[in-house]
């Protein structure tokens, strides 16, 4: 069973679009994982998007958060109520299309991977001029300092095992770096992982993410995971 988890901050302009997404979608995702659940969770918007999460409840399973808890918070939450072997994730502003977690399922080989994540950096995706330039400066510098082969670790429509999330879930952050830190997770521990092109669409609404800012931010991420995973890892070999 997958569980789909799905943060929304004031995304009231992209939840429709994404609920019809969804209703084309999910005999293709019911024939790949059996049965699949869609948790919507709205973290105190300020708009009307927990209202209108809630007349899609054809599509959407809504909680609302009694506060603000940010996006990997929300995530958790998500995670907490979810019942799935198999924990996805995307974004509620219509950036993604869910087949591409079928598309992630069949790149598969069924080993231990336990991440499957979508790659956005390729001549048919949406992202725009300064995204692109700093989405492929970031994997650079990703690959390099830890080593790794993951292609977009941003990338916010990914599969998760839901033993290997549990396992980190107080160490992951509650910011939007969430999705970047299971990316440095699995790399740091050298877990293996699946990796494909996904589709990306022009974002409906306003982003939340601030170029510069939340740059830092996810480097700073990196530099604490890194840091604190390997003195675990240390301490487990003496």
């Amino acid at each position: 069973m997958l569980s789909i988890i799905i943060p929304c901050l004031n995304e009231e302009r992209a939840i429709a679009e994404v609920a019809d997404k969804f209703r084309v979608r999910i005999p293709m995702l019911r024939k790949h994982f059996g049965n699949v659940e869609i948790l919507a969770v709205d973290d105190r918007s300020t708009d009307n998007s927990a209202q209108l999460l809630k007349q899609h409840s054809d599509v959407y399973i809504t909680i609302v958060n009694e506060t603000r808890a940010g996006y990997g918070g929300a995530i958790k939450i998500g995670l907490r109520r979810s019942i799935g072997k198999f924990i996805g994730i995307m974004d509620m502003d219509a950036t993604y299309d869910p087949a591409d977690f079928v598309t992630l399922k069949m790149k598969s080989q069924e080993n231990d991977e336990v991440l499957l994540l979508g790659n956005r950096i390729h001549r048919d995706s949406a992202l725009n001029g300064l995204r692109w330039v700093g989405n492929s400066l970031f994997k650079s510098m990703f690959r390099l300092a830890l080593d790794s082969k993951i292609h977009d670790p941003s990338c916010g429509i990914r599969i998760f095992k839901r033993q290997w999330l549990e396992e980190h879930l107080t160490t992951l952050p509650d910011d939007l770096s969430f999705a970047f830190a299971t990316s440095v997770m699995c790399a740091i521990q050298k877990k293996p992982f699946v990796q494909e092109n996904v589709h990306y669409y022009h974002r409906i609404g306003e982003s939340k993410l601030q170029e510069f800012r939340d740059g830092f931010r996810f480097l700073n991420v990196a530099w604490r995971l890194s840091r604190d995973t390997k003195a675990r890892l240390h301490e487990k070999s003496l």
